[in-house]
Formats: structure tokens, C-alpha cells, sequence
């Protein structure tokens, strides 16, 4: 099967890491898998890239489009005559009033497929045909490591308590004043505060590993990759009851989902550091393979739906 993704390249690396994992373990299994980025921004970029996308199309006779984020799926509905499946992120789904009526029309009558992160998404969407598919987690790559080691390959001291902030805390969503209010009133002289911001892809697991907690205190999130990242590497994660987390995390010990409050964060955020210096590892890695969130099990899902429309595409010819 060949499918062809499209998606921004206005992320600071160009592709979104997170869709070139996606496409990678689609790969590994047997997926032929290409890429088309559009540069711009807003509706009139986007809408700039219609007629080289259609041309790729034409020429490479994919049997499914994959575009990542509504506006992608608005410029592949439009430049595609292949069926077109949409993965809707979370933040898209957050837009303007005109913007989700595009989305809710596009579900209902133009998209073949339509992929979400979590079961909140699905309602915000408001179509029969969603389906829930989480990103996965690469489990080659984020697994549990000895602490000490990655804090060292990093050249973290030994004697700081350190938490990873798993996003930009430029990006409003992300509510980084809510964090920083919070470290305040753990009132700890031996914190140290790392921002999971411009580092590279490559060198994610190993922030992650040499944590002793990685805090998200987002107003909103679809699925937070960096939660499952967390969880596989085997570290304490204190989070805002975003998305899919709650269910992602269950009751694995060591592991904390809060209020949006400075008090509870804070709360939160010590014990889960004295689970650090007590355990060396969470069992969120076993939670990761209980709820089939590795990157294999999340690949065959996606190939199952482009496998059904593929072929409701073929019966309707």
C-alpha cells in the first residue's frame, strides 16, 4: 500500500517529528510511505499548495493521502481524487467558531477518514465516522534507562532534583505561569528547571530519562506525546487533566494527574520527585504496552483504516 503524508513544515526541524515516527513505523510495517510539506501560514498558505500537491498526486498515484491537522486536510481534500484520511491533533479543533464548522462539514461529507487522539476529541469533532487513534510510542527509542547515567551524559548534577517542562513555555496553551507558580511553592532551593524547548529529536529520550519528573500543565491537549514518552521511559509524570492523560496513566504509582491549581501541582509534583529518589524506575512502560500505545500496535490500527477506505473508495468506483 502506498500512502502519501501531508503535513505543515513550519515546525522549527521542518516535518514534525512526531509524523515522521508515524511514518517511520508505518514503514516497518510494509507501508510505502512519502511525504508532501506546505510552507505559509493560515488558510490563503495553505491554499497555495493545492496545485503542486495534485500534481505529486497525479504522478505517484498513492492509495490513500494521510494529512496531519485539519488545514492539511482541507488542501489534500481539495488537490486528492485518492481516498483522504485526516488526523485532527487536539489544537485544530481548538479554532475559531467558523473554522470547527469547516471541520464538523469536512468530517461529515468530504474526508474518507478521520482519525483523532483521545475520546474528548471525538465528541469536539461530531462525527459517526472518528475513530480514536493515539499517537504511538516508539519504545525503541523511549525506554527506561539508568537516571544517573543520562543525567551525567547531559551534564546535570547529581545533586539537583530535576524537572523536565515537556513543552515550549512560549506557547500559551502549554500554561507555563501555572508551572512556575507552582515550583515557587515547593519553596526547594535544589530544583532545577529544564525546558523541553529547541532541543532535538534525537536527544528527547535522554532528557526524559535523566528526569526525576516531567510536569505538563497544559489548558488543553488531543493525546500529549511527551506524557506516553514519560511513562515508557519509566519516569514520574505530573500532569493537568488534558486529553487523554487520565486514562493513559491510570493508577500507575508515581504518577499524577491534577487540577489546573498552583497548590495541587505543587503537591503533586513532591511526591512524585520522593518516588524518584525511592524507585528507580515507574511501571509506565508496562501501562504503554498493557494499552497497546507502542508504535507498532498504533501503526496496524492506521493501516486497518486505510485499508476500509481504500476499499469503500474501490466498491463506490
Amino acid at each position: 500500500m502506498k500512502v502519501l503524508f501531508v503535513s505543515s513544515s513550519n515546525h522549527a526541524g521542518g516535518i514534525s517529528p512526531i509524523t515522521l515516527r508515524q511514518g517511520e513505523s508505518l514503514k516497518q510495517a510494509g507501508v510505502s510511505v512519502s511525504y508532501f510539506t506546505m510552507r505559509g501560514r493560515g488558510l490563503r498558505g495553505y491554499l497555495a499548495s493545492v496545485l503542486p500537491l495534485r500534481l505529486l498526486i497525479r504522478q505517484s498515484k498513492p492509495d490513500v493521502v494521510h494529512a496531519h491537522f485539519a488545514l492539511s486536510g482541507f488542501v489534500a481534500a481539495i488537490a486528492s481524487k485518492a481516498p483522504v484520511v485526516v488526523s485532527l491533533m487536539g489544537s485544530d479543533l481548538q479554532e475559531r467558531a467558523w473554522v470547527n464548522r469547516l471541520i464538523r462539514f469536512f468530517c461529515r461529507k468530504v474526508w474518507q477518514g478521520v482519525v483523532v487522539k483521545s475520546d474528548r476529541l471525538r465528541q469536539v469533532a461530531g462525527c459517526s465516522r472518528v475513530v480514536v487513534i493515539p499517537n504511538g510510542v516508539d519504545t525503541w527509542v523511549f525506554h527506561p534507562s539508568r537516571r544517573l547515567d543520562a543525567c551525567r551524559s547531559l551534564g546535570w548534577s547529581d545533586e539537583k532534583v530535576h524537572i523536565v517542562f515537556g513543552a515550549d513555555p512560549l506557547r500559551v496553551e502549554k500554561n507555563f505561569s501555572l508551572a512556575e507558580r507552582a515550583l515557587a511553592l515547593m519553596g526547594r532551593t535544589d530544583v532545577e528547571l529544564h525546558l523541553l524547548k529547541g532541543v532535538e529529536p534525537a536527544a528527547v529520550p535522554l532528557w526524559l530519562q535523566a528526569a526525576h519528573v516531567v510536569l505538563l500543565t497544559s489548558t488543553y491537549e488531543g493525546s500529549p506525546n511527551v506524557i506516553k514518552e514519560a511513562m515508557a521511559c519509566g519516569r514520574p509524570v505530573v500532569t493537568t487533566d488534558v486529553g487523554d492523560v487520565r486514562q493513559v496513566i491510570g493508577d500507575t504509582p508515581g504518577c499524577f494527574v491534577v487540577e489546573n491549581h498552583p497548590s495541587g501541582v505543587a503537591k503533586a509534583l513532591e511526591a512524585a520527585v520522593g518516588f524518584a529518589l525511592s524507585h528507580p524506575r515507574t511501571a509506565g512502560p508496562d501501562r504503554i504496552n498493557l494499552l497497546g500505545l507502542d508504535a507498532a500496535s498504533v501503526a496496524a490500527k492506521l493501516v486497518k483504516v486505510y485499508e476500509s477506505v481504500s476499499n469503500e473508495r474501490k466498491l463506490n468506483e
